[in-house]
């Protein structure tokens, strides 16, 4: 019975729970504008022409890099089929697959589930990855998130493979482009040939949210995931005052 009138009293504050979900993807991104719009910017030869292209975002935790990524990748997707363009994406954890094999085989079994998980060298799961783009006739966007981790474990060779995946097709449309987040400045720890790839207009900065920002952040998540009148405004308030420390908007939603 008690469990029963908790379950109620929780029915009657939250509206959507799932909002306030780290994996959820807002329709729009609040206080990214810019970011947004230089994705869009250096993605448009992809639909435009079949030029692959490359982005680094950089910036602290909780400055929206992943989710922008996210929401840019699923609006470029409904862009290019509504142009007649097959277009998919993948976002890759570096933290959690932090070798060359790992990453490479996460791209090939998104197309084929069944693809064996040891035994096949990188070359090979590189081959069978543009098999299935080929197939498919398919632009790739492959994401990979903190891939800081998996360069100071010496990847710098897959950015470079990946960077330059179609240099081989004479004519005919890219099947790859890249987006790398990191924390930090990472072009350091790549080769002079992948560094070339990834020119200074193709890194977009996520600073720190402001107060302010934060608190629009956070109203749009509480109006998305609240019935009307669950929180006051004065808990917003504090919410901002406190994430403003670190600029932080996952730690605002935590």
């Amino acid at each position: 019975m008690i469990a029963f009138v908790q379950q109620e009293r929780r029915s009657r504050i939250f509206k959507d729970v799932s909002k306030l979900s780290f994996d959820y993807v807002p329709d729009k991104l609040i206080h990214r504008e810019s970011q947004m719009q230089k994705l869009w910017m250096l993605f448009r030869p992809v639909l435009e022409k079949g030029i692959a292209q490359s982005a680094l975002l950089i910036g602290s935790v909780g400055t929206g890099k992943t989710a922008a990524s996210k929401r840019f990748c699923l609006d470029f997707v409904k862009v290019a089929q509504e142009s007649g363009r097959a277009v998919d994406f993948i976002v890759v954890n570096c933290r959690q697959r932090n070798t060359e094999a790992s990453v490479v085989l996460r791209l090939v079994s998104h197309f084929d589930e069944g693809y064996p998980d040891r035994g096949m060298s990188l070359s090979e799961m590189l081959v069978s990855l543009k098999k299935h783009l080929e197939k498919r006739k398919l632009h790739f966007i492959v994401v990979l998130d903190e891939v800081d981790v998996l360069l100071r474990r010496g990847a710098g060779d897959l950015i470079y493979q990946l960077s330059r995946f179609d240099e081989e097709k004479v004519g005919g449309r890219a099947s790859l482009s890249l987006i790398l987040i990191s924390q930090k400045y990472v072009l350091n720890l790549l080769d002079q040939s992948s560094i070339s790839t990834f020119r200074r207009t193709n890194v977009i900065t996520f600073g720190k949210y402001t107060r302010d920002e934060l608190k629009d952040i956070t109203s749009d998540r509480v109006a998305l995931a609240f019935y009307p009148g669950s929180v006051r405004e004065d808990a917003i308030d504090l919410i901002a005052d406190i994430a403003a420390e670190w600029g932080d908007a996952r730690f605002a939603i935590e």
